[in-house]
């Protein structure tokens, strides 16, 4: 992470030369069975008295609770498990089976699921009074590991971690729960009415390599939203079914939740040694977005090298500007940010070899960083963005690349104090390329008095702006020299509106060029 913080110092440092300045404040599998319930008045479990130490002891059928020293029956392949932190009871044999008690703690419960070998269940927790906060002292077991194919069905329920518990780590663990363990995927999930939560100043998250996490409808306020380890998966948006849908919210949305704004990353794609990364995707919701990600001090998304993210279900980077329009996002006030050394300066970083696809999604007033999207090329590679029918407003520099290549079609890149910054060896293409649809991209101002300018070049490859929605007509292209200076690169160079000269494109050194033909003129109305 260290290395995007000095790449980007030594950026702008070349483009504070004078010419740049910045003064505004997938889908996985869906195979498998059904989970049914039989909780209540489904088949009863068996329990034999002569109690177990292992499986083997039971008969044909059972499996052995060793928590409780009793063989089991019931707990079968796409069936359910219930769990109830107020009312259940971990020292019931069998709980949670058939008609028998439900279990208390949801460690109980995938203890059992292991011991029984069963997959695809669906482990049915609530909590029968405390407001469906989870009981912290209910003997619990930190972090809550999930495997077994399992869903964990928690409408409704916020699992509430603090700080002085003792613990310092992640909430849920996604990973293979034993050596029998195989299955390699778990769903967390509540409903759309009813979300569950975890509101928590930890990690709330982790995903094991070699796991695959579904999430849908869950709200997770945390200091980090989720891990996803190295040849780790996550699909946002959807269980593994496919039978439940909902938005994934990370960060603060509810101004009364108990660690409102102290997010640091929402999701980080972590790599190893080897250069494999995670994958991301998201399930397409009919009207909504798969993930909302808002109020972060660093990144929103962190992904290094290797890591392959497509979010084309109208992701949601950041909060809306009120009203639209130049310097109008809403005031954020994010505790502890002085004195933090800042890894990340950007909502969305891509490091590396990482890609990524985003469509019909908007990127806006995020917290504290820099840019929306930050590419860093490194010795593994470099990144790829592909940004489609999407916005990009109100960030200080929409996209800053200093490697790898960027695709924009079809998008608008706005009120930004920058719209488009490329430094190194990076390829920007502006026109759409093969997806065709024409970008607006106007009403970047980089200052009220200063630098006033939507498209900057520092990189050694043209930019190819063709068939983009300008603020003047023309457009306005001009250079820029190492003292600072700009000059017009054409004819005549027009006055937008008060807001004087909009300069559209600026190519500095080394003046590899902006290509702009096919324009037209923006409807936006700047400021």
């Amino acid at each position: 992470m260290i290395s995007s913080l000095h790449a980007l110092a030594a950026f702008l440092l070349l483009a504070s030369a004078g010419c740049l300045s910045v003064s505004v404040s997938g889908i996985g599998s869906a195979g498998g069975t059904t989970a049914t319930s039989t909780g209540g008045t489904g088949t009863t479990s068996g329990i034999s008295t002569g109690g177990c130490e292992t499986s083997a002891q039971c008969a044909a059928g059972f499996f052995c609770d060793t928590l409780d020293a009793a063989c089991c029956s019931g707990l079968d392949a796409g069936g359910t498990i219930e769990v109830d932190s107020d009312r259940g009871d971990d020292a019931l044999a069998c709980c949670g089976i058939g008609k028998t008690k439900p279990c208390r703690t949801i460690t109980q419960a995938m203890r059992l699921i292991d011991s029984a070998q069963a997959r695809d269940l669906t482990i049915h927790a609530a909590v029968s009074s405390d407001g469906g906060i989870w009981a912290w002292d209910g003997g619990e077991a930190y972090p809550i590991a999930l495997g077994w194919g399992a869903e964990l069905s928690a409408p409704g329920v916020t699992f509430l971690v603090i700080e002085d518990a003792g613990l310092s780590t992640e909430i849920f663990d996604i990973g293979s729960y034993s050596a029998s363990d195989t299955v390699g995927y778990a769903s967390l999930t509540g409903t759309p009415a009813l979300p569950v939560v975890v509101d928590t100043n930890q990690t709330a998250v982790q995903v094991e390599g070699g796991t695959h996490l579904y999430l849908a409808n869950t709200v997770l306020r945390a200091v980090d939203g989720i891990h996803v380890q190295p040849l780790g998966r996550l699909t946002l948006g959807r269980d593994r079914t496919g039978s439940l849908a909902g938005t994934v919210v990370i960060g603060l949305t509810d101004p009364t939740g108990l660690f409102a704004g102290v997010g640091v990353d929402g999701i980080s794609c972590f790599s190893d040694d080897a250069g494999n990364g995670c994958t991301i995707d998201d399930a397409a919701l009919d009207g909504g977005s798969s993930v909302i990600i808002q109020n972060q001090r660093l990144a929103d998304i962190h992904a290094e090298t290797g890591a392959s993210i497509s979010l084309n279900s109208s992701p949601i980077i950041g909060v809306a500007p009120t009203p639209i329009g130049l310097w109008q996002c809403p005031s954020v006030e994010v505790e502890g940010f002085t004195g933090v050394t800042i890894p990340d300066l950007a909502a969305i970083t891509l490091l590396g070899n990482s890609t990524m696809t985003f469509e019909n999604g908007t990127l806006q007033c995020v917290a504290v960083p820099v840019a929306g999207f930050w590419l860093e090329a490194l010795p593994a590679g470099s990144p790829s963005l592909t940004i489609r029918n999407s916005v990009i407003q109100n960030t200080e520099i929409g996209i800053l690349a200093a490697g790898g290549s960027v695709t924009v079609a079809n998008s608008a890149i706005r009120f930004n104090g920058i719209g488009v910054a490329a430094g190194g060896d990076a390829g920007i293409d502006l026109s759409g390329g093969s997806f065709g649809g024409r970008n607006t991209i106007a009403c970047n101002f980089a200052g009220p008095s200063s630098v006033r300018g939507s498209v900057f070049n520092f990189s050694s490859n043209s930019i190819n702006a063709s068939n983009v929605a300008w603020d003047a007509p023309g457009p306005n292209v001009f250079t820029c020299s190492d003292a600072g200076v700009f000059s017009c690169a054409q004819a005549d160079c027009t006055a937008v509106g008060d807001a004087g000269v909009l300069m559209d494109a600026i190519s500095g050194p080394p003046y590899a060029g902006i290509v702009t033909t096919g324009n037209t003129l923006s409807p936006l109305q700047c400021e």
